[in-house]
């Protein structure tokens, strides 16, 4: 007959009622049910509750009467981690993945171990074993992909093989690191991984060819930042016409150059008064404001209005899609509508993100647009992937023949993925990397400056607290709005 007091503890945890779980657990216990599960659910029940030595103590004993339980295992893990004892629960999960090899939260808990104590080669074997048990979570593929992209320690096997390519790279060797992701190809042909780094080191040569037969064999392997790069000339050749969806309800009044911006009505209402209010302050009003708002609530259009800003609107049909597919879809909007903006204005408009902050004039970035069909950032270094030196955050456009067809080109680019449901990651600035290299385009590009956009020293405090250097133009903010921060415009 089954215990009655296990089966309601077992309730008790699933609907996060951990108090509740441990007295049934310990009236189990008493009542002489099954030891061993009973004290299970206890130890887990404690461990919810943040009651760690206890918990501890608990999943002990377990183990004394089961040392092959990998649930017991993994709990251990989970309170040394909690108790930031990084030694102990690495020793914990790696007992919980040898019972449990199945167990996608024993991996993921190796992983976070091996990193914490430094051993980058033994974290993205974890990593990698927990993104082959679910090889579609597009997380999962992210932590996996970026461990890659930077691991460059002595070890062996596949994640072996990647390391030492990405050190001869670091060091300038080609031939030595696309020999070592060859190797690594060889060890694991059904990886992407490999794939794309041998992709992105061809592509920082200007083999382009070669590249994207390296992208093309690693998105056959999984959809990632990969899907969105295309290096072939008869791609583009082949794009059609995008005409967005979109209305435009008003143009911004202001008569200078326009700050276009795109979001849904969430990022809107946390981000865009700070964003506005450091373009009053540090433009004084020769410079508009243009957002686009993508499924717009009565509330955000309102606020835009009282913005003075000029506003499109758009509601495209998201069943099905995935939540990664959505907010990709965000991020790229506001490229999918610059056409059509380009052409309403007639005037040099600047794409920025929308958790963004002025903190001096613009006055560096319309020089750089003076003269240009556009103007970008470039991110510099060795290291730097081809995808992720044109940055997306500060694109500058001119309406020219050639800064509108190169806004054009870019939404047909986008607009055959969005039609594909096939958008992941940062995929505006695959998008924008593939155009700028092998559209054709011939194009007149300005260089905005190295300090044209950054981040703040103190990542993660409230807006108002935020601490940027010195030098910079535009930072990003990244945390919800909280109340008007104290910007004051610092002149060049």
């Amino acid at each position: 007959m089954a215990d009655p007091y296990l089966l309601s503890a077992k309730r008790f945890l699933d609907l996060g009622d951990a108090r509740g779980a441990e007295e049934l657990a310990r009236q189990s216990l008493a009542a002489g049910g099954e030891g061993a599960e009973a004290l299970h659910l206890l130890a887990e029940s404690l461990r919810r509750q943040g009651r760690l030595e206890e918990a501890g103590q608990a999943f002990k004993d377990v183990l004394k009467a089961q040392p092959e339980n990998g649930g017991a295992w993994l709990g251990l893990g989970l309170v040394a981690e909690a108790g930031q004892d990084t030694q102990r629960a690495g020793e914990a999960f790696a007992k919980a993945v040898q019972f449990l090899p199945d167990s996608l939260e024993a991996r993921l808990g190796l992983a976070s171990a091996h990193q914490a104590q430094g051993r980058g080669i033994a974290a993205a074997e974890a990593w990698l074993e927990a993104w082959l048990l679910k090889p579609k979570d597009f997380r999962l593929h992210n932590i996996l992909w970026q461990a890659l992209n930077e691991i460059a320690e002595l070890g062996e096997g596949y994640v072996g093989a990647i390391a030492k390519g990405n050190e001869a790279r670091a060091m300038g060797m080609s031939d030595e690191a696309l020999a070592a992701y060859r190797s690594a190809q060889a060890l694991r042909p059904d990886l992407p991984f490999a794939h794309s780094r041998a992709g992105c080191l061809l592509a920082t040569a200007g083999e382009l060819q070669g590249a994207e037969a390296e992208f093309l064999k690693a998105r056959e392997r999984a959809d990632w930042v990969e899907t969105g790069i295309r290096l072939s000339p008869g791609f583009f050749q082949s794009l059609e016409e995008h005409r967005p969806a979109l209305e435009i309800l008003n143009l911004s009044p202001v008569s200078g150059p326009v700050v276009v911006v795109g979001c849904d009505a969430g990022y809107f209402s946390r981000y865009a008064a700070t964003l506005h209010q450091s373009l009053v302050r540090c433009e004084d009003g020769k410079t508009g404001l243009h957002v686009h708002l993508v499924h717009p609530d009565a509330a955000c259009l309102k606020a835009a209005r009282a913005m003075g800003a000029g506003i499109s609107v758009e509601t495209p049909e998201f069943d099905g899609c995935s939540r990664n597919f959505v907010n990709t879809y965000y991020a790229s909007a506001r490229f999918l509508a610059l056409p059509r903006l380009l052409d309403a204005y007639g005037r040099p408009l600047l794409v920025m993100d929308i958790d963004a902050v002025l903190l001096k004039p613009l006055t560096p970035l319309w020089a750089a647009m003076s003269g240009a069909d556009m103007a970008i950032r470039r991110l510099k270094g060795r290291m730097v992937d081809p995808w992720n030196q044109p940055q997306a955050n500060l694109v500058g456009v001119s309406p020219t023949p050639g800064g509108k067809s190169f806004t054009d080109l870019l939404a047909r680019y986008l607009a055959h993925f969005v039609a594909k449901r096939q958008m992941f990651g940062f995929f505006d600035q695959t998008a924008l990397y593939s155009v700028l290299a092998a559209a054709g385009l011939a194009l007149k590009e300005g260089a905005f400056p190295d300090d044209a956009y950054g981040y703040p020293s103190n990542r993660g405090a409230l807006s108002e607290e935020l601490v940027y250097p010195p030098n910079l133009i535009v930072g990003e903010v990244k945390t919800p709005v909280t109340e008007a921060p104290n910007l004051v415009c610092r002149e060049t």
